[in-house]
């Protein structure tokens, strides 16, 4: 939908919202990530507050960064309309399963 909306004069200065087929939370999606990319790692789960303490004591700027953009998201919730988008473009139809089964080259996408 991105490509198509540079080739598309409709979409130019429009902000668009962009919401896949299905929803899922976060946990969902790195759960479903795991098992189709890296299902020789185990997930390991842990609350936010957690991660936010390991990040601080670790040092970690990724890990900090990552809890402080889930903290954001759990206050805000998925925002923008995708109507929009959806008329101009069409809705989007792959899924998250799609997606990661799609070849990726090196560098270029996801690890398979």
């Amino acid at each position: 939908m991105v490509t198509a909306s540079y080739a598309d004069d409709r979409a130019l200065g429009k902000r668009l919202f962009v919401h896949g087929p299905e929803g899922v939370t976060l946990p969902q999606a790195l759960e479903r990530f795991y098992a189709a990319c890296h299902p020789h790692l185990r997930v390991m789960r842990m609350r936010l507050w957690q991660a936010q303490v390991v990040a601080k004591i670790a040092g970690r700027e990724g890990l900090k960064y990552v809890t402080n953009l889930i903290a954001y998201f759990d206050k805000v919730g998925e925002l923008g309309d995708p109507t929009e988008a959806n008329a101009l473009l069409g809705p989007p139809s792959t899924t998250l399963d799609e997606w990661f089964a799609m070849p990726h080259g090196i560098g270029q996408g996801l690890p398979h």
